[in-house]
């Protein structure tokens, strides 16, 4: 069992917490004074003209029956002169804050998520090579979620999917004894339950 220093553990466990992915490129930005003003946001993430398209309405309801679901806006945003959307809205119903950004980039291939409530920017390229890319009409998050077959997770824009524990220990020890142990796990990250690019984290056994 190899002991690891404490500042040095300190030090993994707060970088595997920042950068969650080798595969996806997380970044803190500050978006989250935005939340209240869609037009801001998007004003400050796109430096050209943009217009607002379509909207749909989403219910990620609880598989717990007698809890309430989460009810979201998802409006498309269109960058320019393209004629198919590049941006996704997705509004909390119930606070009225933008709580999500997608931009799908179709000419580099990259998809990029913005979470306002914790400032986080998750990037994944390659996109074109994922699964379900070309089955969601290039992440068309309009379509995917108006398609009868979609069954939205539970309570969930982002999450994981498929984790597993690699078998690598991290231990923090105080005076010579260990108090704590964290395990590597190897998670799939989903946006809408659509699989995105796997990544490891620390977290517990």
């Amino acid at each position: 069992m190899k002991k690891v220093p404490y500042l040095l553990l300190i030090a993994l466990l707060f970088s595997a917490s920042f950068l969650t992915s080798c595969s996806e490129d997380s970044e803190s930005i500050n978006f989250s004074e935005t939340q209240n003003n869609d037009d801001a946001f998007l004003k400050t993430f796109y430096s050209g003209d943009f217009r607002l398209g379509k909207s749909v309405d989403i219910n990620l309801s609880s598989h717990n029956r007698t809890a309430e679901g989460r009810f979201y806006t998802v409006t498309e945003v269109f960058v320019g002169n393209e004629t198919v959307a590049r941006g996704y809205n997705f509004v909390d119903k119930t606070t009225r804050k933008l709580v999500y950004f997608a931009d799908v980039d179709r000419v580099n291939n990259v998809l990029t998520i913005v979470d306002l409530s914790t400032n986080e920017r998750i990037i994944t390229d390659r996109i074109n090579e994922l699964p379900e890319y070309e089955v969601t009409d290039r992440f068309n998050f309009i379509k995917v979620i108006e398609d009868p077959s979609f069954d939205p997770p539970a309570n969930q824009i982002m999450g994981y999917r498929d984790c597993y524990r690699t078998g690598n220990h991290q231990y923090l020890y105080s005076g010579g004894e260990a108090v704590s142990e964290s395990c590597e796990w190897n998670c799939a990250r989903t946006f809408l339950g659509i699989k995105l690019r796997r990544f490891t984290m620390w977290a517990g056994c």
